[in-house]
C-alpha cells in the first residue's frame, strides 16, 4: 500500500473498541451452528488451532461470511476529509460516554447541587421535569482555565459499555469508557486509553464537600450586576465571588491533578452530555471532560488550517493553497453577510426574542436563544463554499466482515490516496490486535481490476459531461427529487400483507382499513415513539413491500446528510465525472436573499472551478483536483427505498429543523407519493404531525429547538421554510 504523502496532517486511526477474540468468535459461531453440545466458546476454539484454521479457510473461500458479522471494531478517526467520508465511509458517528452515577454540578438560583448524569437523562424525558434540565447551568472550562456556566443541549444514553475507574491524587474518582476525553494540563484533550498513572489532567480546583451542596455564585465579569448575559458570567464559590467585587480580586481556576490509578471496572449503563458552544466540556465528579460533540459543519465553525493538502508541487501547490485560502475567507465573510438575513427571518418567527433593553437608558440585550442560534444558521449556509478537503473526525464502528470488504475494494478510482491509507491503518490495527486474521486476509484489488476503472480511465469528455448534466436536470422538471418508479400495486400489496399478518380475509378488512391500521398514527402509536421501533413490529414490517425510486440532485454537503439514512440507498456517482469546465453547484435559498452574499458566493464558485481547470492543465490528477470542489458541488444520483425505511426518513426530514435541501427533497417525495398512492400518502408528515395524531405530547419533540411554526396544522403542500 502507498504511504501517506499528503502535505497536511496525516489521518490518525485508533482502534478503541473490539471483541476480545474476534477471529475465534467467528469460528465459535460457525461451529455452534452445527453443535450438538450447545454453545461453542472462543476459548474452546483456541484449544484446537488446526480445526480453527481449517474452518476459517473453508468458510471464507466458500463465501459463508455471516459469522464475521458478529465481531465489531470501533475506530476513532481524525484528520480525514469530508470527501473521504462521503465517498467511502458515509459517516458513522458514535458517542463517547461516562457512567450513570457520575455527578454533574448544576447551578440553580446561585446554589450548586449535584445531579447524577443518569438523573439528568431521566429528567430530560419526563414531561414535568424536562424544563429543569434546560434552565440549569453546569460548569464548563473556558480558554482561560476558568469555570463558566454553560447550557446542556441534551443528555444522551449511550448503552451498556465497559468502563474504567480513574482515581487521582486529590481523591477524584470517575468511571468512564476508554474513549472518553479528559483535559490535560496544557488544555489539550486525551482519551482515557491514551492516559496512564502519573499523567496530569485538569480537575475542579475546589474539592467536593461530603456534607451537602457546595455554594457557587454567578459573578459578572465586567462587574455590572445587571449585566446577566451568559457570556458575562463566571461561576465562583461564595468567598471568591465576594472577593471578586474588590479591585484586587482573583477568580478560582481549575487546577492540575495527577492520575493515581486506572482500573477495569466492569460494565454499566453509560451517558453523556452535549453542551452548548463554544466550550464543549463539563465538570463531572470534579474532572474536566469533553462532551459528545459530533463534528458538523452545520454548527461547528471551521478553521482554515483544517484542510487536506495532497502531494502537489510548485505552482500547482500554490494554486491549491490560494484557493483554500479564498474559500475559507469567503466562508468567514459569508457568515457576516448572511447574519442580517438570518436575524430578519428569525425574529419574524420569534418576535419575542428580539433584542430588548433591560432599562430605558441601557442598550438592547440579545436574547440568549437568538444569540446562540442566529450565528449557527449563518454558519450552516456559509459552509457551502468550503472545500470537500475540509477535515472531520468521527467514530466509525463496523463489523469485521465490512472491514475486510473495505480492504479488498479500497483501491477504486473514486477512492483517493487518503482512503487507501486510512483503510490500511484500520487493517494494521486489527492485525496488531488479532494476528489470526492474517490467515484469511486478501490483498486489495489493483486499481485496473476494479469495475469502475475498466470504463473510466481518466478525465472524461467535457461535452459528454455537459450533455449528461442538461439531460438529468431537464428530467427533474424543477424538482430536487423526482419519483421515477414505483410498484403500481403498492397499496394493494400493503393491504394484503396486513391481512396475512392478522390472518383475516378481505371481507373482514378492506384495503383502506388495512392501510390505516398500519400507517395512521391514531392506530399505530409507534409513530409517536422517540425510538424508531417500527422495524420490530410484525404489522409495521408490512411496509417493506411498497417500493419507490427517486432521481435526485443535492449538494455534496446535503448528500452527506442524506447518506446517513442507510436503509434508503442510492447509486452515488464518481465525483471525478463532475470535474467539468463549468461551475456546477447548488445555491441555498438564504444566499439568494442577500445580493452581496450571492455575488460573493458566485464569484467564489467561479474562482474555484477556474483553479481546478488550471490544476488540470498542470497535469494534476482528478483525485487531487476533486479536493477543491466546494460543498455546494451538485451530486446527481438515483435512490430507492421501501415504504418502511422511506417513511422514517420523511418523518425526520420533513421537520423544519432538517437541512434545507433534504427538507425540499423530502417534500417533493411526499407530495409525489400522495399523488400516485393517495391512501398511503395521506399519512405522511413531519414528526410533530405524526406525534399529534398518535396522541404523544409534546407535539414537537425538539424542546428549545422548536422551529416556531405549528407545522402539525399544515398540509405537506403548505410546508415552506428558508431557515
Amino acid at each position: 500500500m502507498t504511504a501517506v504523502t499528503f502535505r497536511s496532517a496525516p489521518p490518525q486511526v485508533t482502534l478503541v473498541n473490539c471483541f476480545a477474540r474476534p477471529f475465534e468468535n467467528a469460528i465459535a459461531t460457525a461451529r455452534t451452528c452445527y453443535s450438538a453440545n450447545g454453545i461453542i466458546t472462543p476459548e474452546q476454539v483456541a484449544t484446537a488451532p488446526e480445526l480453527r484454521d481449517r474452518i476459517a479457510a473453508s468458510t471464507y473461500e466458500a463465501g459463508h461470511h455471516t459469522t464475521l458479522q458478529h465481531a465489531h471494531a470501533q475506530f476513532a478517526i481524525t484528520n480525514v476529509s469530508r470527501q473521504f467520508i462521503w465517498t467511502f465511509l458515509h459517516s458513522h458517528p458514535f458517542y463517547n460516554c461516562i457512567a450513570g452515577e457520575t455527578e454533574i454540578p448544576s447551578l440553580h438560583n446561585n446554589e450548586t447541587t449535584s445531579w447524577t448524569i443518569k438523573a439528568l437523562y431521566e429528567a430530560q424525558h419526563d414531561p414535568v421535569r424536562r424544563r429543569y434540565v434546560k434552565i440549569r447551568r453546569v460548569p464548563s472550562v473556558d480558554d482561560g482555565g476558568n469555570l463558566v456556566p454553560n447550557q446542556i443541549e441534551r443528555v444522551v444514553f449511550t448503552g451498556m459499555k465497559t468502563v474504567y475507574r480513574v482515581t487521582t491524587g486529590l481523591g477524584h474518582v470517575i468511571r468512564a469508557t476508554q474513549d472518553h476525553r479528559f483535559m490535560r494540563e496544557d488544555g489539550s484533550w486525551a482519551r482515557l486509553h491514551e492516559l496512564e498513572p502519573g499523567d496530569n489532567i485538569l480537575v475542579n480546583a475546589t474539592p467536593r464537600y461530603k456534607g451537602g451542596a457546595r455554594r457557587l455564585e454567578l459573578h459578572p465579569v465586567d462587574g455590572d450586576l445587571l449585566h446577566s448575559d451568559a457570556d458575562n458570567a463566571r461561576l465562583l464559590c461564595s468567598l471568591p465571588h465576594k472577593a471578586a467585587r474588590s479591585p484586587d480580586s482573583t477568580t478560582m481556576p481549575v487546577t492540575v491533578d495527577s492520575i493515581a490509578a486506572i482500573e477495569h471496572d466492569g460494565e454499566t449503563d453509560t451517558y453523556d452530555l452535549v453542551m452548548a458552544g463554544p466550550h464543549h466540556n463539563f465538570v463531572a465528579n470534579g474532572f474536566v471532560v469533553h462532551n459528545s460533540e459530533q463534528v458538523s459543519q452545520r454548527y461547528v465553525r471551521v478553521h482554515p488550517d483544517a484542510m487536506a493538502v495532497p502531494p502537489l508541487e510548485a505552482e500547482a501547490l500554490a494554486i491549491y493553497e490560494r484557493t483554500l485560502t479564498q474559500q475559507t475567507e469567503t466562508y468567514q465573510r459569508l457568515i457576516e453577510l448572511l447574519t442580517p438575513a438570518v436575524e430578519s427571518l428569525y425574529f419574524e418567527i420569534f418576535p419575542s426574542r428580539a433584542p430588548r433593553a433591560p432599562r430605558p437608558d441601557a442598550p438592547p440585550v440579545p436574547h440568549p436563544m437568538a444569540k446562540r442560534w442566529i450565528p449557527k444558521k449563518a454558519q450552516e449556509v456559509a459552509r457551502y463554499v468550503l472545500p470537500v478537503a475540509t477535515f472531520a473526525y468521527l467514530y466509525h464502528t463496523i463489523s469485521i466482515l465490512t472491514l475486510l470488504r473495505y480492504y479488498r475494494i479500497c483501491q477504486q478510482p473514486d477512492a483517493p490516496l487518503e482512503t487507501r491509507s486510512v483503510v490500511q491503518a484500520m487493517i494494521d490495527q486489527l492485525l496488531a490486535f488479532d494476528p489470526l486474521f492474517e490467515t484469511i486476509l486478501e490483498q486489495p484489488l489493483p486499481l485496473e481490476a476494479t469495475l469502475e476503472a475498466r470504463f473510466w480511465a481518466g478525465p472524461g469528455d467535457t461535452a459528454h459531461q455537459a450533455a449528461f448534466v442538461r439531460e438529468f436536470d431537464a428530467a427533474l422538471e424543477g424538482r430536487t427529487s423526482k419519483l421515477v418508479s414505483w410498484k403500481p400495486d403498492n397499496e394493494a400489496l400493503l393491504a394484503q400483507a396486513v391481512r396475512e399478518v392478522l390472518g383475516v380475509p378481505r371481507t373482514a378488512l378492506a384495503d383502506e382499513q388495512a392501510i390505516a391500521l398500519v400507517l395512521d398514527p391514531a392506530s399505530n402509536s409507534y409513530f409517536g415513539e422517540a425510538l424508531n421501533v417500527t422495524s420490530m413490529s410484525k404489522l409495521s414490517r408490512t411496509m417493506v413491500h411498497p417500493q419507490y425510486t427517486f432521481r435526485k440532485k443535492l449538494s455534496h454537503t446535503a448528500d452527506s446528510q442524506d447518506q446517513r439514512h442507510r436503509m434508503t440507498p442510492g447509486s452515488r456517482p464518481l465525483l471525478y465525472a463532475y470535474l467539468g469546465d463549468e461551475p456546477d453547484y447548488i445555491t441555498p435559498a438564504l444566499v439568494r436573499l442577500s445580493q452581496p452574499a450571492l455575488r460573493l458566493y458566485d464569484e467564489t464558485m467561479t474562482r474555484t472551478w477556474e483553479a481546478i481547470r488550471r490544476l488540470r492543465a498542470f497535469g494534476t490528477t482528478p483525485e487531487y483536483c476533486a479536493y477543491l470542489l466546494p460543498n455546494a458541488v451538485a451530486v446527481r444520483f438515483t435512490e430507492s427505498a421501501d415504504l418502511l425505511s422511506l417513511h422514517h426518513k420523511l418523518k425526520m426530514r420533513l421537520c423544519y429543523n432538517a437541512q434545507e435541501e433534504i427538507f425540499a427533497a423530502s417534500k417533493d417525495e411526499a407530495l409525489q407519493i400522495q399523488r400516485v398512492n393517495p391512501t398511503i400518502g395521506r399519512y405522511l408528515g413531519a414528526p410533530c404531525t405524526l406525534r399529534r395524531a398518535a396522541g404523544a405530547r409534546p407535539y414537537c419533540p425538539e424542546g428549545d429547538r422548536f422551529c416556531g411554526v405549528p407545522v402539525w396544522k399544515l398540509a405537506i403542500a403548505e410546508y415552506e421554510r428558508i431557515l
